[in-house]
């Protein structure tokens, strides 16, 4: 029970950091191609929450499409490893799929 609690724990953690590098490379290489006049690293370092309050009202609105365009790309990660897991477990041995736990009688 404990390996599968790591495994979980550190496989989150691992993927997660994949996802946002994901997220990342995607937001830059859209913002360069769409030639908004707005540097990456402004809207990387502002976030999501303050991406509004640091461009101006003209830039914000396709910004904010490609920032949506590049959060898309970094979903399908989890959804394919999310499908691949379903599949793993759909045919996993019944007697590996079994939980193990004491039949002790309490008294």
């Amino acid at each position: 029970m404990v390996n599968f609690l790591v495994t979980i724990t550190y496989g989150s953690a691992a993927w997660i950091g994949v996802a946002q590098n994901i997220f990342s490379n995607k937001l830059i290489e859209r913002l360069l191609d769409a030639g908004i006049g707005v540097a990456p690293s402004t809207v990387i370092n502002s976030g999501a929450t303050h991406l509004r309050n640091t461009l101006p009202a003209e830039q914000f609105a396709e910004v904010l499409r490609v920032f949506m365009d590049s959060l898309k790309d970094a979903y399908v990660l989890p959804i394919a490893l999310n499908a691949v897991s379903m599949f793993i477990a759909a045919f996993l041995d019944k007697k590996m799929r079994t939980i193990k736990t004491n039949d002790a009688k309490i008294a």
